[in-house]
């Protein structure tokens, strides 16, 4: 089994943040650091063992890095990095995107210590401030590998997620994660901030505000946050978002086009009515967080002389995700 590594976390905004809150609460030995002087003090005021520098980190010599910085950021600090840690060093980031971010890993000479992981937790807000020790605690992390990476890093990752987080892994390939996250997550980012700048752009907008209630305020919120950010993990994902843009351009077309042809008598019922029990399932149970029904139950187990990233990653395509794991190999639920 693996024993708590040392652990440097790379980033204190949201999803950092909320890491080194969360590692502080569980007692792991850690440091942390960001580019921020702000941030850093506002860190140490919260008891987060921040350093100066990512040298001074590195001096630290952490067994698993956690890369939390943005996603405009993530080469730079990955090249930056490169050179100060152990090739034995276990590198993760936790950003929304792992196909662009991988390859940066692998530019970097950290392609064969990289893992991907990303936690489906997060609020509109950013920054330090906005972080909880709870945010990233029972929720579902996908944790990205290839047909090449080593079990040791990702047991370290797990044990993260599994032990730290009290969460459950969706082990998936990079670009079975970003065509994924471009349906649950990208393309609402997208549909949200077009929907609030219809809205805001009208010359009702005054009495839209006026009248706004909850499918409004639910629909949009996620666009009233950092903008930035949205920006940039569209475009990290931009061939998956494309392409769920396509389809629902051309279900938006079809559907114009009977509004306009038949008017009230328009026969939609196909639009509104594709919603099975599975898409139900779905919307239902949209925080992903694992129930106490998880606790003993298993559905298989991969042994670690297996192929277990081919098996673990065509198990998450399916929606399994990995509950434990110990020298034999990975539980499954």
């Amino acid at each position: 089994m693996v024993t708590a590594p040392r652990i440097g976390v790379v980033g204190l905004g949201l999803i950092g943040g909320s890491i080194a809150r969360l590692l502080r609460a569980r007692g792991v030995t850690f440091v942390a650091w960001d580019p921020d002087p702000t941030t850093r003090s506002l860190a140490r005021a919260g008891e987060i063992p921040a350093r100066d520098d990512l040298e001074d980190l590195a001096e630290f010599a952490p067994e698993l890095v956690i890369v939390a910085a943005p996603l405009r950021s993530m080469r730079d600090v990955f090249s930056a990095l490169a050179p100060l840690v152990s090739p034995e060093t276990t590198v993760v980031d936790v950003g929304s995107v792992k196909g662009p971010v991988r390859e940066w890993a692998r530019e970097a000479g950290l392609g064969r210590s990289y893992v991907g992981a990303h936690p489906m937790a997060g609020t509109e807000r950013t920054g330090f401030a906005a972080s909880s020790a709870d945010l990233l605690e029972r929720v579902t992390w996908a944790v990205t590998v290839d047909d090449a990476t080593p079990r040791g890093h990702a047991e370290r990752v797990l044990w993260l997620v599994l032990e730290v987080a009290r969460s459950r892994a969706l082990l998936l390939t990079d670009d079975d994660h970003d065509r994924a996250v471009a349906l649950i997550s990208h393309l609402p980012h997208v549909f949200a901030a077009q929907l609030l700048a219809q809205a805001e752009g009208s010359p009702l907008a005054g009495a839209a505000r006026a009248l706004a209630a909850g499918s409004f305020r639910d629909g949009t919120r996620v666009a009233r946050g950092d903008s930035a950010r949205s920006e940039a993990m569209v475009l990290a994902n931009a061939p998956a978002v494309r392409a769920g843009l396509a389809d629902a351009v051309a279900d938006l077309r079809r559907l114009a086009d009977d509004l306009e042809r038949a008017a009230r008598d328009a026969d939609i019922s196909w639009f509104f009515a594709r919603q099975n029990a599975e898409a139900e399932d779905l919307g239902a149970t949209a925080t992903g967080a694992p129930s106490d029904a998880d606790a003993g139950a298993v559905s298989d187990r991969i042994a670690w002389e297996q192929d277990w990233q081919g098996l673990a990653t065509e198990a998450g395509r399916r929606g399994g995700a990995v509950v434990a794991f110990d020298d034999e190999g990975l539980t499954l639920l």
